[in-house]
């Protein structure tokens, strides 16, 4: 839920960048729900359908899962694992996500940069 909140916080907060394209923009949740909660994650959109959500914390654990969640089916699985972090950023960069930064939840170890291969199921 927070995901989502904070993907459509962005389109809000770009309205005043750039009205032309949204001027009708309305915020709506939709029935889609994560698997559990999550903060401090990361997220990138794939130009087509999916926005991958990586890693995040409860409160309590630091995750290392990578969620798949489709636009158009509002379905969410997890696709796999990453290195454990928080408050980093990521971006696609073809297949790969790019995790940049962050924070284990244990060490003070920082700037790592993590890279996973999105490939397709057979």
């Amino acid at each position: 839920m927070k995901v989502l909140f904070s993907i459509l916080l962005l389109l809000v907060l770009s309205c005043s960048l750039v009205p032309v394209w949204c001027a009708d923009l309305k915020f709506v949740f939709t029935n889609s729900r994560l698997p559990r909660l999550s903060s401090y994650h990361a997220a990138v959109y794939d130009g087509e359908d999916s926005i991958y959500i990586i890693c995040g914390w409860n409160g309590e654990t630091v995750f290392d899962s990578v969620m798949k969640y489709s636009l158009i089916s509002g379905s969410v699985e997890t696709i796999g694992t990453f290195i454990p972090r928080i408050h980093g950023g990521a971006v696609l960069q073809g297949k790969d996500i790019l995790y940049l930064g962050g924070f284990d939840g244990l060490t003070n170890e920082g700037g790592k940069i993590g890279r996973a291969s999105c490939r397709e199921r057979v």
